[in-house]
Parts: structure tokens; sequence; C-alpha cells
């Protein structure tokens, strides 16, 4: 994930980084992670609670994002895997349909 488009890190003028997350490609198990980005002591700290916890793409998915925060990369992160998955789900998935493409 390329930290140049991401809203909050544009705003802080911050907007410089990248981070790669690693999953099982069986089950999508968060495996580790790398990265040279802003506040990226709270993203890892994030990565390594999912990992000691064996969630997968899909439980961080669905837990809540806040906005607007730097965290918000990771999500995107988490969205770029979740595509490749065979059982990709939308993070919203326990929301009711908004009715914007953007959202739903």
């Amino acid at each position: 994930m390329d930290f140049s488009k991401q809203g909050r890190a544009l705003t802080a003028q911050i907007n410089q980084g990248v981070m790669r997350i690693y999953a099982d490609c069986d089950n999508y198990r968060i495996l580790g992670a790398e990265m040279c980005a802003p506040a990226a002591e709270h993203l890892a700290h994030l990565l390594a609670l999912a990992i000691y916890r064996e969630l997968t793409v899909h439980d961080m998915l669905a837990m809540s994002f806040y906005h607007p925060v730097l965290e918000e990369g990771l999500r995107t992160a988490l969205r770029d895997i979740s595509v490749q998955s065979a059982v990709s789900q939308a993070d919203l998935s326990h929301c009711s349909a908004f009715g914007s493409a953007a959202l739903d």
C-alpha cells in the first residue's frame, strides 16, 4: 500500500511511505508485515495484535477503522488482499446497504 494518496497523510503532508501485509494464501490469516510509513509504530501495534490473535484479513476488516486517521492505510492494504480472496467479503457486510457504490 502506497501512502501517497492516503487522505490523512496528505492533509498532514506526510504522504510518503509503503506498507506490505503478508497473509496465508489458504486461509488469509495475517502472517506479518513490513512498512516504512507515517505512524508505523501504531500500525505495527495493530498488526502484532492481529498476528498474536491469529486474525484473518476478513476478521480485521470487520473491525472499526475511524476516519480520518493514518490507520486507514492499513484498511486499504487489507482490502487489496481481500479482493484476491475466493471468499472476498465486504468489510461493511454487517451494515445495511447505503445505496452508494463507494460504501456498499
